[in-house]
């Protein structure tokens, strides 16, 4: 009977064994697969906060176009959009682009001083300038919204390059 005895004590321990390997690998899994889906959610929470952050810096750009169009416009000199306002708009557009990290490529750079150019210095230089008329109006808010565009979508490109669809 000691002999018997012997064997099962033998399987005992090797079933202990199977099942301590066993519950190690499911451990190792589960963490393995954690530290996947949280890298995962990670990356996709950082590119739907830059996406958030493209639309809108897009609706900041297209605003400032707007109050420029209706500064230069106006026919009262009393209007709603003050030349600080437009000026105000475009250094807040200004200073979140550079404080992104991927923008800082000198191609997106050079097309936010494109725009900061055009709207501060060609279209309206001042606060106590004269506003352009006729040709020269015409001239000022093509070039404005040239830039703005090419602004909005040099910010859509560099996003795209980014973060690339998925096929």
């Amino acid at each position: 009977m000691p002999l018997d005895a012997k064997p099962e004590t033998d399987w005992e321990f090797y079933k202990l064994i199977i099942q301590g390997v066993g519950y190690a690998v499911t451990w190792i899994i589960v963490f393995v697969g954690w530290q996947v889906a949280h890298s995962q959610n990670a990356k996709r929470d950082q590119r739907k906060e830059l996406r958030d952050q493209v639309d809108l810096l897009t609706q900041h750009i297209r605003t400032v176009e707007s109050d420029v169009v209706t500064y230069l416009t106006s026919i009262d000199e009393t209007t709603s959009v003050s030349y600080w306002a437009i000026y105000f708009g475009v250094q807040r557009i200004n200073s979140s682009i550079t404080r992104i990290d991927c923008f800082s490529e000198k191609y997106v750079i050079d097309a936010l001083i494109d725009f900061r150019k055009a709207v501060t210095s060609k279209a309206i230089s001042g606060p106590n300038s004269t506003k352009p008329v006729d040709q020269d109006l015409d001239e000022a808010l093509k070039e404005v919204s040239r830039k703005s565009n090419g602004l909005i979508q040099v910010m859509e490109a560099r996003y795209l390059n980014h973060y690339p669809p998925k096929k």
